[in-house]
């Protein structure tokens, strides 16, 4: 579908999907008409903060975007109810298997105990019990014992999980303090992001828990304020990213940046051979956080829900889908079988947060390059934290990413995304 994103003078952004543009995406059921139309949206603006939770629900996977209003109720419902009995039973394993000397730090470690009244004791995040856009009663109940059945068959390596907490409770304590949703000593939702922590680990053993995930929970429960969604949010994010949590993964990833810059600036690659840091780990961060700590956390929301959007990604492989059928219709015109590489492979390591990273070296590249060793070289790097134009890195990332893109599908990207500029 086109649209005009692109004008003559290159990439635009736009203003954050607003409440009445998001509502004007539902039909009568409550389904959403334009899943493409609202990734397009948030990728060219992000989200107004009044409907961000909304919004995330489906963006991040708790919701289908093509479910009624009723079916979210019923998911809604049962994820809660879900989550609760995961986070019941590891709690009751812990207990029952502890020694008493370790079972209060486990169980109950000093940094969560409350700190006076300043906090009333309990989160906001932490809604236990029925929900009030709950199904009625007797599918309640229903769903309640399949929760229990569900987390029953869950396996538990209780050495594991013992292992992933003491990991926790050294992340947990430092994580956003200065954001006020986590300031102060005894602060409860310390203990929910602990909670959802744990519950991951506990049940997701092959991944477990990797520094860096409190990271990525922070922001879905800042923006959610909800403990079971937050941890929802969570699993679904970890279940199409979690290769970057292991080592190999990175490595690919890193390689992708290194790759792309070789075809863009060989220049520059050879830069980084020479100074030894061809590695490029010093993306690592980068990648692994989405840039977290790049900008201010209001600005890294803003990105985050950008990237999470996969709006030029999926508009890429439609238009590669879309050459790929001009193909076998140009050899079905000339005679050939009409069979013949019907199968369209795709390559999807490209994804857009490689082209900020790109975005970035190439906007810092005469300071970088005037590094004359790799101790200034990180330093020049580790100084762009917080001083950095995010507006300007995304329209920069884009043209990169157009750039790339015009050696394949650039031809017919304007099928499903509008012309691309000169």
């Amino acid at each position: 579908m086109a649209s005009d994103d692109h004008t003559d003078s290159g990439p635009r952004r736009e203003v954050p999907l607003s409440a009445e543009k998001w509502k004007s995406f539902f039909d009568l059921d409550g389904r959403i008409l334009n899943e493409s139309e609202v990734r397009r949206c948030v990728f060219r603006g992000g989200i107004d903060p009044s409907i961000r939770p909304d919004v995330w629900r489906y963006l991040f996977g708790i919701y289908p975007f093509n479910s009624t209003e009723r079916e979210r109720e019923v998911v809604q419902a049962e994820l809660k109810l879900r989550y609760n009995a995961l986070k019941a039973r590891w709690k009751s394993v812990l207990e029952l298997s502890s020694a008493d000397d370790e079972r209060a730090k486990l169980c109950s470690p000093a940094y969560l105990q409350p700190a006076g009244d300043e906090f009333g004791g309990q989160s906001a995040a932490e809604v236990d019990g029925k929900s009030s856009t709950a199904p009625v009663d007797d599918q309640f109940v229903f769903l309640q014992m399949q929760a229990q059945v569900y987390a029953g068959r869950q396996d538990i390596d209780i050495k594991v999980m013992k292992k992933a907490i003491r990991v926790i409770d050294k992340d947990v304590p430092r994580n956003d303090r200065d954001h006020p949703y986590f300031k102060g000593a005894g602060n409860p939702n310390l203990r929910v992001l602990r909670d959802i922590l744990v519950t991951f680990a506990a049940f997701h053993t092959e991944l477990g828990y990797s520094q860096g995930m409190n990271d990525i929970l922070s922001r879905f429960l800042v923006t959610l304020d909800n403990e079971q969604e937050a941890y929802w949010c969570l699993a679904k994010y970890l279940e199409r990213i979690h290769i970057e949590f292991m080592e190999e993964g990175m490595v690919n990833k890193l390689e992708t940046v290194k790759t792309l810059l070789g075809e863009m600036d060989k220049e520059f690659l050879d830069f980084f051979v020479n100074a030894d840091m061809a590695d490029f780990m010093f993306c690592h961060r980068w990648l692994l956080l989405s840039f977290k700590r790049e900008f201010s956390f209001k600005e890294a929301l803003t990105l985050f829900e950008i990237l999470s959007s996969h709006h030029l990604e999926m508009c890429s492989l439609e238009a590669e889908k879309a050459k790929r059928k001009e193909e076998i219709l140009e050899k079905e015109r000339m005679g050939g079988e009409a069979t013949e590489r019907m199968e369209v492979v795709i390559n999807d390591e490209y994804t857009f947060e490689l082209f900020v990273c790109l975005a970035i070296l190439h906007r810092y590249r005469k300071e970088v390059m005037a590094c004359p060793e790799a101790c200034g070289l990180y330093q020049v790097i580790n100084g762009l934290s917080q001083h950095m134009d995010m507006q300007e890195l995304l329209i920069s990332a884009e043209e990169l990413f157009f750039k790339y893109c015009r050696k394949s599908v650039a031809d017919c990207f304007m099928e499903v995304e509008g012309p691309i500029s000169p």
